[in-house]
């Protein structure tokens, strides 16, 4: 599983909840650094991570439910570009 997957779907709670990323890293992270993590540029600790579910008030069971939900939807999203060969298709009327 990537690693992004966990920092997508805090930011899919987070935004949900109307939690700003100041009010959502608190005193735990920068916003910076909580911004990086939801993009899947950078890590948090365990403690750290569990503290900021804990500032948009989300339980472990909430979130591992909507890892799922978002790992299903990466899923979808690789099957739906392996169906069309990963390329991008072009209108053949505009094609001289």
């Amino acid at each position: 599983m990537k690693v992004s997957c966990y920092g997508q779907a805090f930011r899919k709670i987070r935004k949900e909840r109307k939690v700003s990323l100041k009010e959502a890293a608190a005193d735990i992270i920068s916003p910076q650094l909580l911004s990086q993590f939801e993009l899947g540029k950078k890590n948090v600790s365990l403690t750290n991570f569990d503290h900021l579910l804990e500032s948009i008030d989300v339980s472990l069971l909430e979130f591992a439910q909507a890892l799922e939900l978002e790992k299903q939807l990466d899923l979808e999203n690789e099957k739906s570009l392996k169906i069309r060969g990963g390329g991008i298709f072009r209108d053949s009327s505009t094609i001289s």
